[in-house]
């Protein structure tokens, strides 16, 4: 059993393995527990919700918010594959609970890759063969799993935060089509805290909105999308010490996948304060992280300070100009409606800096809220122009 990890946590273990959706790579994970485990989840708000969404919401409800694996294959989303694809993603599940001797419905089932093609099933039946002997609770066997489920990624996403014998760890993927409310993303998160389904459930909800869905890449929300939270209900804890320690795994995961966006060469972390309401801050903060404009300003070290002032006064909203002020990397840049008088070279220095940070206050209440992002370049345009090569 490795110290950190999903793996660190009793029961569980974990397998990543290539059973040929990829030529080479790995592509399938599970994650399992021979005990039962309280789920609670989110998933994407897409109106064309993948099949294995649909079938994983089936399976919560049935099972009472009670399972034992997950099981995510990469290389196919199974989205936009009508009836067949429900049948796949059900297959799917049931060949496995066979392989386990477990319920059907105690699997949960997510798929990322290219939309609009079939689940090639021969394959998955003949990479599930006599499973059981290949799941383990080393550290490989965590990393082999947060290896299977990338796509355009450039590195797997493990994030450990704990306190006081409370540990939550995750495997994560995403790098592109990234804009959730509740991107092509998948964050599969244990947790040995013991705690009713209501408050696993809010908690979740409380940590993504802070988190994952403060996030933007490209301003493309996936079809796949899909967050969820396992508990051994093993230790008790405080329902608010809970959520500080999962929304502080949100973040961290959050942030490793602006980082590893699709062609980024900078993160981008948009800070707003003092605005009227909470709710105002956070959807300030997305309208300047999901502007391309913003994006491209930042590849190009110019022109940045007007787009974002534009991005900002583009809700409904209302903001108050000659209440702004606005810094950028700490340093003053505008403020009573114009623009002020900076030192052009360190304005430069800053913008090669790997991280951005734009703070606005709008001087307007007490609350704030942060969102993440990356800047777009033309290695975005390259990887998604030839990506999926062949589907319609």
């Amino acid at each position: 059993m490795s110290e950190l990890g999903l793996t660190s946590i009793n029961g569980i273990s974990c397998l990543g393995k290539h059973i040929g959706l990829k030529k080479k790579k790995k592509d399938f994970t599970i994650i399992f527990s021979a005990k039962p485990l309280t789920a609670v989840a989110v998933f994407t708000t897409n109106a064309f919700k993948a099949a294995p969404i649909l079938v994983s919401k089936k399976h919560l409800k049935k099972s009472k918010n009670c399972v034992k694996a997950i099981v995510a294959n990469s290389g196919n989303a199974n989205a936009c594959t009508g009836l067949q694809g429900i049948l796949d993603a059900e297959e799917t599940c049931a060949i496995f609970a066979n392989e386990l001797k477990i319920k059907k419905e105690e699997v949960l089932v997510f798929s990322t890759g290219v939309i609009g093609t079939a689940l090639p099933m021969d394959k998955i039946k003949q990479g599930l063969k006599k499973i059981k002997s290949q799941l383990g609770t080393t550290y490989v066997h965590e990393f082999n799993a947060a290896q299977a489920i990338l796509t355009t990624d450039n590195k797997p996403k493990q994030v450990t935060v704990q306190q006081n014998g409370i540990k939550i760890a995750c495997i994560a993927k995403g790098s592109g089509m990234i804009n959730p409310n509740m991107a092509t993303m998948l964050c599969f998160i244990a947790t040995n805290a013991k705690l009713s389904v209501a408050e696993l459930q809010k908690s979740l909800n409380l940590a993504a909105n802070q988190s994952f869905n403060q996030l933007s890449v490209d301003g493309c929300q996936s079809t796949n999308d899909s967050v969820v939270l396992l508990s051994t209900q093993e230790k008790q804890i405080e329902l608010e010490n809970f959520q500080k320690l999962l929304t502080e795994l949100c973040v961290k995961v959050s942030t490793k996948i602006a980082e590893d966006a699709e062609g980024a060469g900078k993160l981008m972390e948009v800070k707003v304060k003092n605005a009227k309401t909470q709710k105002q801050a956070a959807l300030l903060a997305k309208a300047v992280v999901s502007s391309d404009l913003v994006k491209t300003a930042i590849t190009g070290k110019t022109g940045l300070v007007g787009r974002i002032l534009a991005a900002l006064g583009s809700t409904f909203i209302k903001v108050n100009p000659a209440k702004v002020k606005l810094l950028i990397n700490g340093q003053k840049i505008f403020s009573h409606n114009q623009f002020l008088k900076v030192d052009y070279f360190l304005f430069h220095k800053n913008m090669h800096k790997k991280c951005i940070q734009i703070e606005i206050n709008l001087n307007q209440g007490k609350k704030e809220s942060v969102a993440l992002g990356c800047n777009l370049t033309k290695k975005y345009v390259e990887i998604n122009t030839f990506y999926a090569p062949g589907v319609l």
